[in-house]
């Protein structure tokens, strides 16, 4: 969505020419000076020229419109939410004193606080909670609930609403009027992203998220700092931030993205990233909408000698034992396993089949040939490739001495969670890995890409990098230790969130990247290797995400179909799966957004199915109907687009 104008029409420094008009002060100064009511306190507040351009102007674009859309008469709701300190009660009182200062009716948008919904000392002293004030329990969200549900009553009518009264540091009932003219309110706190009861009730039209940085110096500077401007001795200041302000802000910062992938996600979204490391990063979200049709989940079947040729590389196999409890699994405990499935194992492997079952959901032709070119050794080894054989994946095997490893899934049915168990790899000598990489030579010569995931097996420590110098085909990787070297010829890199984040964080100038935003993580990626045009990444469950090279000030992000816990069997496998159906997508001509939805939905099937990168074709169709996409656009994104010299 393209930002709107404001009234002011100050376009992108609308933000701070109101604010020096405000305080009077020098536009080239870095910073003004601004008097303002926080709390129902009267406050002098220093606001930074960074922070108004590229925090406050963004805001008030969201917030313009909210206010500009006439669906009804409905109010709108804005949510302002973050970890404490990081500035939600001061960018809320300031995006109402611009809208007062620029519009007719003065009181067309009114800020009410999550604080303002806590219990009193009273009842905290009655329930043994004072000393845990500020966390969830000790806020009343159910009446916030109510109170958000009077608001969008119709016709608006004047409303009474509490005010928490920072002197008494204590709620106040019926303290702030909302007239009926109202019609946006911004409601500012800490658990509004919170992923349990009221709080997932609750319904936005519109969200701002503040993130700081993992060290969570911003926040905790400014939470002791103001707690000791009302007297409260250091110690103690350090003592609650500590046990109640720390939980609370991991809390957000693991709940805020579960949050988004709730069904209530409203149509826009700002999520602003504060660093002590880098300047503010601002991005918006649009709503997610289903663009996908059930009937296009497979592609147009190929003769299979005309098919484009993807070659799978395994290097670190196993033979997977999945272990199936159904009474639960206790520790410590004689454990007994109800049934034992034997299985392929490796993510390699695991792509290939993913590959050879997507190809088999094509009939009368192919969607692409498959290749998979592996290392096998021992037993283990034998019974890997007779149950790929079985399976009908091409392959080409390469035998070592080293007998392939065991990994063991333990699925416990009573709570269908999954935990893996995996032997370390033996080691290839290096007239094994030679050989190894002479086969990847040779079958990759009329290959269109080459997919390698996983992680190494000892002796073959530089395969990455190999691949990557040898092969004439694209190269897509799944994997993060140890690919750095080789990332200059990636062409597509699929990882996890926490991977992006580590590989974000390594390499010059990693003290400028914000970890909490995906976009400045990718960014830097983009910067730091030249070939790679795609990042691809997942995160469990929560919301995937889609980078490319050639869209510098945007991305995609991906709803996942949920599935039902009674549904889940094993989620081992799915990445795999994944990476293999993307990748078959790509080379066939499809885009990244539609590759990537793809692969998405084959992985969500293959989580139904107890053997790892098994799915039914008609689970398959279902979830690529039912993927929602969502474009994001980064405000102000030129400080985070690739450069030749970053």
């Amino acid at each position: 969505m393209a930002s709107s104008q404001g009234e002011s029409g100050g376009g992108q420094n609308r933000a701070w020419t109101w604010l020096c008009a405000e305080a009077q002060g020098d536009p080239t100064a870095k910073a003004v000076r601004v008097d303002i009511r926080l709390c129902g306190l009267e406050e002098s507040v220093s606001v930074e020229k960074e922070f108004a351009e590229r925090v406050l102007d963004p805001a008030l674009d969201l917030v313009d419109a909210v206010r500009r859309e006439k669906t009804d008469d409905a109010r709108k709701i804005v949510a302002l939410a973050g970890p404490p300190g990081v500035g939600k009660t001061l960018l809320t009182a300031l995006i109402a004193r611009y809208f007062e200062s620029q519009l007719e009716s003065r009181n067309e948008v009114v800020a009410l606080s999550m604080d303002a919904y806590h219990l009193t000392n009273a009842e905290l002293d009655e329930k043994g909670l004072r000393q845990r004030k500020g966390q969830p329990e000790t806020v009343d969200g159910i009446a916030l609930a109510k109170d958000m549900t009077r608001l969008r009553e119709t016709p608006r009518t004047k409303l009474s609403l509490p005010v928490y009264d920072r002197v008494q540091h204590d709620p106040v009932k019926d303290a702030l009027e909302v007239p009926a003219s109202a019609s946006v309110v911004l409601v500012e706190g800490i658990h509004l992203m919170l992923d349990q009861e009221p709080w997932t009730s609750l319904s936005f039209d519109a969200w701002i998220l503040l993130f700081a940085d993992e060290g969570q110096v911003i926040c905790r500077n400014r939470v002791i700092a103001r707690k000791a401007a009302n007297k409260v001795p250091r110690q103690e200041a350090e003592q609650h931030y500590e046990h109640v302000d720390a939980p609370n802000h991991r809390q957000f910062v693991s709940d805020a993205r579960k949050a988004l992938a709730r069904a209530n996600r409203p149509a826009l979204t700002l999520s602003v990233a504060l660093s002590t490391r880098a300047p503010p990063l601002a991005e918006w979200h649009e709503s997610p909408t289903c663009t996908f049709e059930e009937d296009k989940a497979c592609l147009t079947p190929l003769d299979p000698d005309s098919a484009p040729k993807l070659v799978i590389l395994g290097p670190n196999p196993a033979l997977q034992k999945t272990m199936v409890f159904t009474e639960g699994i206790q520790i410590d405990q004689v454990n007994r396993a109800a049934e034992l499935r034997k299985s392929v194992g490796g993510k390699g492997q695991q792509a290939a089949r993913a590959a050879t079952n997507f190809n088999a959901a094509h009939q009368g032709g192919s969607a692409a040939r498959i290749e998979l070119v592996q290392v096998l050794g021992g037993a283990n080894g034998q019974a890997v490739e007779n149950m790929l054989h079985d399976k009908g994946v091409p392959m080409r095997t390469i035998g070592v001495d080293a007998e392939t490893r065991t990994c063991l899934t333990l699925v416990d049915k009573t709570t269908n969670e999954a935990t893996e168990l995996i032997e370390p790899s033996g080691e290839l000598s290096s007239k094994e890995y030679q050989e190894f990489v002479e086969a990847i030579r040779s079958t990759c010569r009329d290959a269109a890409a080459v997919a390698i995931c996983g992680t190494a097996p000892p002796g073959a420590d530089s395969i990455y990098k190999d691949v990557v110098d040898q092969a004439p085909a694209q190269v897509f990787v799944d994997a993060y230790k140890g690919v750095e070297d080789a990332l200059h010829g990636v062409t597509l890199l699929k990882i996890n969130a926490t991977e992006l984040r580590k590989l974000a964080a390594s390499g010059p100038r990693s003290d400028q990247v914000d970890s909490h935003s995906l976009f400045a993580c990718a960014r830097r990626l983009f910067a730091r290797f030249a070939g790679i045009k795609f990042i691809c990444v997942t995160d469990g469950p929560h919301l995937a995400s889609a980078f490319a090279r050639a869209r510098p000030d945007r991305y995609t992000e991906f709803l996942i179909p949920k599935l039902d816990s009674s549904e889940l069997v094993n989620p081992i496998g799915a990445g795999d799966t994944v990476l293999a159906v993307t990748a078959i997508s790509l080379i066939r001509g499809d885009d990244i957004d539609t590759s990537f939805a793809r692969g998405l939905a084959a992985g969500t099937a293959s989580c139904l199915e107890l053997g790892g990168a098994d799915f039914a074709p008609d689970r398959l169709r279902d979830f690529f109907a039912r993927v929602a996409t969502a474009q994001v656009r980064a405000a102000d994104a030129s400080d985070t687009a690739p450069s030749a010299s970053t």
